[in-house]
């Protein structure tokens, strides 16, 4: 979402229109391609666990299968994930994808950077602001919509380190620290109404079933079970905070998923299905 607002920042440091064109046009292509893969990550990850076959995936992967059409991927977004359509939900999603697509696609007149900004001048105005802001707020808002109905056990952070250890199932559990913005972004009266539509949820009672049956660990074993990432068990001051040493393995686990997410090859079927049609 910071990209949006850069994009100001680099056309009010600009000596001319060129450039402030370039830039919102940039930013909005970015922005939608958030928003485009944000909605087709949903919607694999829902085929993917449905038909435990990820084969289409990387037919996809490889242009070797159309992409969906966006209107059937935000109504399969709807329905299998079962998210509200009262209030105009899915209309706001196509009237987001739409303002984006202006910027990615076919450009829009009314939507240039010259006419918003009224004017090919050196520097950004508040209604080119303006603009950016509503905007990021909307896809911040389709964004949570779609992603808190696939992992809805997000809306009932638990103490991850009192069960786990440092050794946590990834990706399964929201602790209180990864709801803080969560909860910040979408409001009390927002996630109540969330927790109470969510809390049946065939992946919340899951979890909450596995978690409650794990022991609580002490805070010998919790100090105990204290690794670094390559896995070799490291001494530890016993008047260590575990608060701070968990905080301190989230941001290695995060930087290893980060570098992971740029660095391994894909998956196995890809790897096989490749050697089959190059063999």
């Amino acid at each position: 979402m910071l990209s949006e607002l850069r994009g100001g920042e680099r056309a009010s440091g600009s000596r001319g229109g060129h450039a402030q064109r370039i830039a919102a046009r940039s930013d909005g292509a970015a922005a939608f391609g958030h928003v485009e893969m944000l909605l087709l990550h949903c919607w694999w990850q829902e085929r993917l666990s449905r038909n435990g076959n990820s084969s289409q995936f990387y037919e996809w992967l490889e242009v070797r299968r159309p992409k969906p059409m966006m209107r059937d991927v935000v109504a399969n977004n709807f329905d299998r994930l079962g998210i509200p359509t009262d209030k105009g939900a899915v209309e706001h999603v196509h009237r987001t994808y739409k303002r984006l697509c202006s910027y990615a696609h076919t450009p829009i007149r009314a939507e240039s950077f010259t006419i918003k900004n009224r004017g090919n001048v050196g520097f950004a105005s508040v209604g080119v602001l303006q603009h950016w802001l509503v905007l990021a707020l909307d896809v911040l808002r389709v964004a949570l919509e779609q992603l808190v109905h696939a992992y809805p056990q997000c809306l009932f952070p638990v103490d991850i380190c009192r069960k786990f250890g440092f050794n946590p199932p990834v990706g399964l559990y929201f602790d209180e620290y990864n709801f803080v913005p969560l909860a910040a972004t979408l409001g009390d009266d927002a996630i109540e109404i969330y927790r109470a539509r969510l809390k049946d949820h065939e992946n919340v009672d899951m979890a909450t079933q596995f978690y409650g049956s794990r022991p609580d660990l002490t805070r010998d074993q919790i100090l105990e079970a204290w690794q670094d990432i390559d896995g070799a068990v490291i001494p530890v001051d016993p008047t260590e905070d575990p608060v701070a040493l968990w905080l301190q393995s989230k941001v290695r686990m995060r930087a290893v998923k980060m570098g992971r997410t740029y660095s391994d090859r894909l998956g196995p079927h890809w790897q096989e299905d490749r050697r089959g049609r190059t063999g």
